[in-house]
């Protein structure tokens, strides 16, 4: 009997809003530890080392900020979005594909939007295209070169068997 392995379940849900909220959190702490930083240098500012204390503090808020903008581009960003299309997967409605699975090795980006994996299912002369969230292409990948039925929700793999 074919078990069916989703790639998302109720608790990866919450496990994501978890790390989103730790990822806003630390970007949030570095901004306030920089800031402090930057105060602190204006307080212990004189007349003798005020030239020096400027390209400090300048050098403290440019580094400190572009850590702060990596950090929310990239892990909050990244989890907000994965959270939001695990949601879509797990609620939205589902169409069976079969065929054998050829993913590509080519990851793609959709501006403001998840890294995923193009993938064929090929069932005799019939191509089927569809697409994996990149997180979760590790799943699939171990299936390369097999024959699946894949649940597709708007055009992203949901779950899989293996037949």
């Amino acid at each position: 009997m074919n078990t069916t392995q989703e790639l998302y379940s109720r608790e990866d849900l919450a496990r994501l809003e978890k790390k989103t909220k730790r990822a806003g959190r630390a970007a949030a702490i570095f901004a306030a530890v920089t800031l402090m930083i930057c105060v602190l240098l204006c307080c212990l500012t004189t007349q003798t080392n005020a030239a020096r204390m400027e390209k400090a503090t300048v050098a403290a808020s440019v580094l400190g900020g572009w850590i702060v903008i990596y950090l929310y581009n990239n892990p909050v960003k990244d989890l907000r979005y994965e959270r939001g299309h695990a949601q879509m997967l797990l609620e939205g409605e589902r169409e069976t594909l079969e065929g054998v699975l050829e993913l590509s090795e080519q990851r793609m980006r959709i501006r403001g939007s998840i890294r995923f994996y193009p993938l064929t299912l090929t069932d005799g002369d019939e191509k089927r295209r569809s697409k994996v969230i990149a997180a979760r292409a590790d799943a699939l990948r171990a299936k390369n070169g097999k024959r699946l039925r894949l649940y597709v929700v708007n055009g992203y793999a949901a779950a899989f068997e293996e037949l």
